[in-house]
């Protein structure tokens, strides 16, 4: 097919304003991924907001993984760092969390083992500790307690061996 060359202006122009505006996007997202850490869905997500074909998203996105400004792994990393430093989350809540967000099992395993686990002890410890004192005192049976104790560090997304282990350490009579 031969084109003319009004044709040919209009493909040339239509062809560079693709390229300007894409540029435009690219910067933007970019501001937006160096906000703070980013997975590949939330990327997604906001592309497909600004109304971009999924060819135009799927470049983009390949473009910023390029650059390291999209990395799973380090989103994994920072997420289960802070939520369980921060928000005192147990493993297996931050794990189904990450899952949510579409992150890789590899991913989430290796953001885990990377969990300082001497700080993850001593605050599951410290959060189970304060929780069975609050029951001191309350004439609560001590299965009871043990149940409120259970289900309150179970909730926050600790392992529920290492919880009634611990448990069972408390009701130890030396403890009351």
């Amino acid at each position: 097919m031969i084109l003319s060359d009004t044709q040919t202006n209009k493909m040339v122009t239509m062809d560079t304003y693709l390229i300007s505006a894409n540029q435009v996007v690219f910067r933007k997202i970019k501001d937006y991924c160096r906000y703070q850490p980013r997975t590949h869905q939330q990327v997604r997500m906001k592309l497909y907001g600004w109304k971009l074909t999924k060819n135009t998203v799927e470049t983009l996105l390949a473009a910023l993984i390029e650059e390291g400004l999209v990395n799973e792994s380090h989103y994994a990393t920072i997420y289960a760092g802070e939520r369980v430093r921060i928000n005192k989350w147990g493993k297996k809540k931050v794990e189904e969390e990450l899952k949510k967000r579409q992150i890789s099992p590899y991913c989430i395993r290796q953001a885990l083992a990377e969990v300082d686990s001497a700080q993850y002890e001593k605050e599951f410890r410290r959060l189970a500790d304060k929780k069975w004192s609050s029951f001191r005192g309350k004439g609560l049976h001590p299965f009871r307690r043990a149940k409120k104790t259970a289900d309150f560090l179970m909730g926050k997304g600790y392992e529920p061996e290492a919880v009634w282990r611990l448990i069972r350490e408390f009701q130890k009579p030396e403890r009351h």
